[in-house]
C-alpha cells in the first residue's frame, strides 16, 4: 500500500507539473485546467478500474476533437498505463512471455521489414517516428493484455468498453441529425451527405462501428444477462446500425455486412445445405429489386463507382510500387509521393479530391491495406503483413473448432471475433486503416483487443481441454 499510494503522490505531482505547462502555454487555459481536475478524480480510484475507461478514451476520442484536447487525453492515458504496468510488472511480462511465439515472431519481422524500408526511405526520420509509434502501440497492447488475462470478468469488460465506444461515437450523430431536421436524411439517400459526429473523417467513424456493433452483439446472444440490460444492448446496437447509416461510409456498411454473412453461416454450420439455397434465392430477389431501385443506386453512389476518387490513389499506389517494388519508400512516405504520381492535371475536381486526401487524412492515403503496405514496404512487406493477418485468422478459426459445446459463451465470443476478422479483412480492400497502420491507436487498436480476447478465450478452452483430458 505504501509503494501504491507513494506512485499515486508521484503521478500527482507529475500530473500537476504538466497541467501548469499546458495552463501557461496555452490559448485555452480552462482545458488544462479540465484536464487537471479529471487526473484528480480519478486518482481516488483504483487504477485496475480505470482500464476499460482509458479504452473507451483511445478508441472513441480522435484527433478531430483538438490538438490540446486529444494531446492532454493521451498523456493521461499513457500516465494511467505506465503506473499500472509498475504495479503489474511482473504479470506483464508473464503475459508476453505466454504470447503465441509465431504471432511474436511475425510481429518481430513486421517490424524488421519497417526498419529496413526506413533505411533505404528519402526520409529516415519520418520511418523512424513511424516505427517508434507502432513500438509503443504493441507496449499499449500488451498492457492491456495482461490486463485482459489478469481475470476472466476483464474479456467482458473490454468488450463492454468497446460497446461504449461506439455509443460515445453514435449519440452526437443522432443529435446532429435532430439538429439538422429529418430532411437531412433524404440527403443521405442521395449519396450527398455524410454525418460524422466530432470526427472528421466518416471512414474513421465507420471503423469503430465496424468493430463496435460486433461486441454489442455478443452481449445479446453470448451472455446470460438480466432481460432489461439486454433491452438496452439491443438499444445500443439500434442506435449503432442507425449511426453506421448515417456515415454513408461503404467500407464499413460492407465490413459489417460480411460480419454478419459469416456469423449466421458460421452458426448454422451444420445446415448449410439448406441454408444457401435459401440464401442464394433472397440475395438474387434483393439485388434485383436494389438495382433498379433509384434510391438504393444514389445511397450506395453506384452510378458513381467509375469515378471514385479511389482508383486515382490505387494509380497512384500501383506507379509508385512500379518504381520501389521490392522494399517500398517508407512507413508514412505515401503523402510524400502522392503529387510526383499524380494521374489528373492541377486544379481539376480529380486533384482537388486528391488533394483533400493528402491533407487530411491521417494515415492510409491510399484507401487499400494491400497497397497501402506495398507502397511503403514493398513486396517483402507485403507478404509479411498478410502472412500476420492471415495467422490471425487461423488461430481464430482454429479456436471456433477448440470449444465442442456450440451454446457456451465461448464459442458464440469466437464466432463473433472471427466473423469480426472477416468483416475487417473485406473492409481492407476499400481502407487502409483498422488492422496495422504503423501504430494508429484509435483505428487499430479495436482490431487487436479482438486479437488479445481471442488468445485469452483460446487459452482458456485450451487450458479447459488439457485438464479435462487429464482427469479421463
Amino acid at each position: 500500500m505504501n509503494i501504491q499510494y507513494q506512485t499515486r503522490n508521484n503521478l500527482l505531482i507529475w500530473t500537476t507539473l504538466f497541467s501548469g505547462i499546458l495552463l501557461v502555454s496555452s490559448a485555452q487555459p480552462l482545458i488544462p485546467l479540465f484536464v487537471l481536475v479529471l487526473i484528480i478524480s480519478f486518482l481516488i480510484i483504483e487504477i485496475r478500474s480505470l482500464i476499460p475507461i482509458i479504452t473507451i478514451l483511445l478508441i472513441a476520442l480522435p484527433s478531430d476533437i483538438g490538438s490540446v484536447v486529444r494531446t492532454g487525453i493521451l498523456v493521461f492515458c499513457f500516465l494511467i498505463l505506465l503506473l499500472y504496468s509498475y504495479q503489474n510488472i511482473s504479470q506483464i511480462k508473464t503475459f508476453y512471455l505466454m504470447f503465441d511465439s509465431k504471432l511474436k515472431a511475425l510481429i518481430l519481422f513486421l517490424f524488421l521489414s519497417m526498419l529496413v524500408s526506413t533505411l533505404f526511405s528519402n526520409d529516415i526520420y519520418i520511418g523512424a517516428i513511424e516505427i517508434l509509434r507502432q513500438f509503443v502501440f504493441f507496449l499499449v497492447v500488451v498492457v492491456i493484455g495482461s490486463y485482459i488475462k489478469s481475470e476472466s470478468k476483464n474479456v467482458d469488460k473490454i468488450l463492454s468498453a468497446m460497446v461504449w465506444a461506439g455509443v460515445l461515437v453514435s449519440v452526437p450523430m443522432l443529435i446532429e441529425i435532430f439538429k439538422s431536421g429529418w430532411s437531412a436524411v433524404g440527403l443521405i439517400l442521395i449519396g450527398t451527405e455524410h454525418f460524422s459526429g466530432y470526427f472528421n473523417n466518416v471512414s474513421a467513424l465507420g471503423g469503430v462501428l465496424t468493430i463496435s456493433i460486433p461486441a454489442s452483439v455478443y452481449f445479446l446472444v453470448g451472455t446470460k444477462l438480466q432481460r432489461w440490460i439486454k433491452q438496452f444492448i439491443a438499444l445500443f446496437v439500434i442506435i449503432q446500425i442507425f449511426s453506421l447509416f448515417l456515415t454513408n461510409s461503404r467500407g464499413a456498411i460492407l465490413g459489417v455486412f460480411v460480419f454478419a454473412c459469416v456469423y449466421f453461416i458460421t452458426q448454422k454450420k451444420t445446415n448449410l445445405k439448406k441454408i444457401i439455397p435459401i440464401v442464394m434465392a433472397i440475395t438474387i430477389i434483393i439485388i434485383i429489386f436494389l438495382v433498379t431501385n433509384e434510391t438504393f443506386n444514389l445511397y450506395f453512389r453506384t452510378t458513381r463507382v467509375l469515378e471514385n476518387t479511389r482508383y486515382l490513389l490505387w494509380s497512384i499506389a500501383f506507379n509508385i510500387f512500379y518504381n520501389y517494388p521490392i522494399v517500398g519508400i517508407g512507413p508514412g512516405m505515401f503523402p510524400y509521393y502522392m503529387y510526383r504520381y499524380l494521374p489528373v492535371m492541377l486544379g481539376t475536381w480529380d486533384e482537388k479530391q486528391i488533394r483533400w486526401v493528402h491533407d487530411f487524412s491521417g494515415a492510409g492515403h491510399a484507401h487499400n491495406f494491400i497497397l497501402m503496405k506495398l507502397t511503403e514496404l514493398g513486396v517483402v512487406g507485403l507478404l509479411i503483413s498478410m502472412f500476420l493477418l492471415g495467422y490471425i485468422l487461423k488461430i481464430s478459426y482454429s479456436a471456433i473448432k477448440d470449444v465442442y459445446d456450440r451454446s457456451n459463451s465461448e464459442s458464440k465470443l469466437n464466432v463473433i471475433i472471427f466473423s469480426t476478422f472477416c468483416g475487417l479483412f473485406a473492409r481492407s480492400f476499400v481502407e487502409a486503416t483498422g488492422l496495422f497502420t504503423n501504430g494508429w491507436i484509435s483505428r487499430d487498436l479495436p482490431f487487436w483487443l479482438f486479437v488479445l480476447i481471442m488468445i485469452q478465450v483460446k487459452n482458456k478452452v485450451s487450458s479447459f481441454n488439457n485438464h479435462s483430458r487429464i482427469l479421463s
